[in-house]
C-alpha cells in the first residue's frame, strides 16, 4: 500500500519537504514567495485584483490561506477607517455659526 506522502531515502530529506511527493495544492511556499506576494498586494489596484483571485483559487492551499488572511486584515482595517471617518465627520461643525460658537466656548478655558 503506497501513499503520496511516503518519504524517499535521499540526501534531499534533510532540506525539508523536498523528499515527499506532495500534490501541488499542498506544496509549501518559500519565504520569498510570501515577501513577493506581500509586495504584490501592496500595489493599489492590481494588488486587490490578485488578492481576490488568489483568495478564491484552489491551486495552492498555502497561497490561498495567506491571501485570505491579508484580505481579512484589509477589510478589518477598512472598516476601522470607515468608523474613524464617520466619528471624525460627526465631530465637525455643521455650519460657520457653529464653528464660531465652538471657538468662543474654547476662549474661556484656562489652557
Amino acid at each position: 500500500m503506497s501513499t503520496d506522502a511516503t518519504p524517499r531515502t535521499s540526501s534531499a530529506d534533510l532540506t525539508g519537504f523536498t523528499g515527499f511527493n506532495l500534490p501541488h495544492e499542498l506544496e509549501p511556499m518559500s519565504t520569498w514567495a510570501y515577501v513577493g506576494l506581500t509586495i504584490l498586494y501592496a500595489v493599489p489596484v492590481i494588488g486587490w485584483v490578485f488578492l481576490i483571485v488568489f483568495s478564491v483559487s484552489g491551486r495552492n492551499l498555502n497561497r490561498r490561506n495567506f491571501s485570505r488572511s491579508i484580505l481579512f486584515f484589509d477589510l478589518v482595517a477598512l472598516a476601522a477607517y470607515a468608523v474613524c471617518v464617520v466619528l471624525g465627520v460627526a465631530q465637525l461643525p455643521t455650519s460657520a455659526l457653529d464653528a464660531a460658537g465652538a471657538s468662543s466656548l474654547l476662549q474661556g478655558l484656562p489652557f
